[in-house]
């Protein structure tokens, strides 16, 4: 490593637990066992999980769990195309997953917010979010960044990423599902 990534990645390290950038703000933060994959609604109003014991809907607004299905029988789980049958207020919806089998969920919003996974302490990683016109490699903001999750080091980010409207934030590892919010 040269002199100058030497000093961005010890920046990066440095980068702690903090409040959310205004306008966002923390909805829930909510344990889940064996976690799959996840995907937003069109709507944006919830978010589908899938575990290894089967779905659950989640208001993407109160993180208030509004639907579970304990039955993992994999018939509305297509791994190759990353889509998932939605249940509850998801029913007959199919929606695009991503999780440990791949895919992605969009990490720019259309107005320029962004989502970056960093890993300056390899394997471990963490996610910060941008406000328009910033990045994370410029050395000048590094310093206002902050760390959204997962909050300790043991825990691998899954998936992250923005909902279709982009006022919505998750970012999910194999035991938490961390959601974020904010209103236009």
């Amino acid at each position: 490593m040269n002199s100058y990534t030497k000093k961005l990645v010890e920046k990066l390290r440095k980068i702690e637990r903090g409040d959310t950038p205004v306008p966002w703000v923390p909805v829930a933060s909510i344990a889940i066992g064996g976690f799959e994959a996840a995907g937003f609604s069109d709507d944006s109003d919830y978010l589908l999980v899938v575990t290894s014991s089967g779905r659950g809907v989640f208001s993407t607004r109160t993180g208030e769990k509004v639907a579970r299905d304990s039955n993992y029988d994999g018939s509305w789980y297509d791994l190759s195309a990353l889509t998932c049958l939605g249940i509850g207020p998801l029913e007959g919806e199919s929606l695009h997953v991503a999780g440990i089998h791949g895919g992605g969920l969009p990490t720019v919003a259309q107005d320029g917010w962004s989502a970056s996974l960093l890993c300056p302490n390899w394997p471990e990683g963490f996610v910060v979010l941008c406000e328009p016109g910033e990045s994370v490699w410029d050395e000048k903001r590094i310093s206002s960044l902050v760390r959204l999750a997962p909050t300790h080091g043991d825990d691998d980010v899954a998936c992250y990423g923005f909902s279709p409207c982009g006022n919505r934030l998750v970012i999910a590892t194999s035991s938490t599902i961390d959601l974020f919010s904010r209103e236009r």
